[in-house]
């Protein structure tokens, strides 16, 4: 070994983060204290995550380990998402630690989008991030069509779709919006690598990351060659309402179910309110409810269906301030409901 390497290696990594360094042909790899311990603990705690209690330990978990990977250093693998397939995550990040120490992220949505899933239907993802909505969907058969505009974070999705051998995903490029245009995306700049990006100075995210082409989807499922759409996702950082009305004609047309995130905060920087939202989703038909865990007794009464993915009726003022909801035609929202 060559300590002259290691030596200058544990300096750039601080006080106790190095342990050893590996030949690996003619480089090093460097392992760390941290790497050691969450390498060991991350998969117990994954598996342990539907247990009552777990989400509290692995929260503090996460928090305690996000400090030791707040750089290059927070990236890794995990090899058993959605039982089986490889993520790419930051373990420094919200998203990418949150699926590292449980296993996934916002784990009612996908457990929905697990019960709608099946070969031959066509899912929407807007605001694919890391891609963890996409695979779930496109191993289960469906067509794909993956929308995230930050290259950075498109990047890594791409990066873990071909892990996956996933080819039936169209990754768009594109932000979502009710008109052909360009719209400028921020950073946090206390956070530069934070893949989160907003279109609105918002958030603290007012660090400009430039200019984007935004197009409606109505467009975009043409120029993709997409004959019909039955479930959409949207996660858009307040753009939600603008990617509805850009959405309008195959809304129309194919009914699609609806997962759409609430933002108030984001809304306002976007100069709507989510009673815009929530008034365009009834002028088409929509009924709308809240996504939240099965009650134990309802887990203990069909034990198959697992603890997530309950779709609830709710008013409006029952509606959360920051979450997701499910919005669908009345008959599907009564079917899905009374699961």
């Amino acid at each position: 070994m060559q300590p002259s390497v290691l030596a200058h290696a544990h300096r750039d990594l601080g006080p106790n983060r190095l342990v050893c360094g590996a030949h690996l042909g003619h480089q090093y790899a460097l392992v760390t204290v941290p790497d050691l311990i969450a390498a060991r603990l991350s998969p117990a705690l994954r598996r342990l995550r539907a247990l009552p209690g777990a989400r509290r330990l692995n929260d503090w978990t996460q928090r305690t380990f996000a400090p030791h990977f707040a750089d290059e250093a927070g990236w890794a693998w995990v090899d058993d998402f959605d039982g089986g397939l490889r993520v790419r995550v930051h373990r420094g990040h919200h998203i990418g630690g949150t699926i590292y120490w449980h296993g996934a992220h916002s784990f009612n949505e996908l457990a929905l989008l697990r019960q709608r899933m099946s070969p031959g239907l066509v899912f929407v993802d807007g605001g694919a991030h890391l891609g963890h909505f996409s695979l779930v969907a496109a191993a289960r058969g469906a067509t794909v069509l993956a929308v995230e505009p930050v290259k950075m974070v498109r990047d890594q999705l791409i990066t873990n779709l071909g892990a996956n051998g996933m080819h039936n995903v169209i990754v768009s490029d594109c932000a979502l919006h009710e008109h052909e245009t360009t719209i400028p995306l921020f950073s946090d700049p206390r956070n530069p690598d934070d893949p989160v990006a907003t279109s609105y100075a918002a958030y603290g995210r007012v660090a400009p990351l430039g200019q984007v082409r935004a197009a409606p989807l109505d467009t975009l499922v043409v120029e993709h060659e997409i004959d019909r759409v039955d479930l959409i996702k949207l996660d858009l950082e307040g753009n939600e309402l603008f990617a509805l009305r850009g959405a309008q004609q195959l809304i129309e047309r194919w009914h699609p179910e609806l997962i759409v995130e609430l933002s108030e905060p984001l809304f306002e920087a976007a100069g709507y309110s989510r009673n815009d939202l929530l008034d365009f989703l009834e002028s088409h038909g929509y009924r709308f409810g809240v996504i939240s865990d099965y009650r134990l007794r309802e887990t203990i009464r069909r034990p198959a269906r697992g603890r997530y993915g309950k779709v609830r009726t709710c008013v409006r003022g029952q509606l959360p301030m920051h979450g997701n909801i499910y919005a669908a035609t009345p008959a599907t929202f009564d079917q899905v409901s009374s699961l």
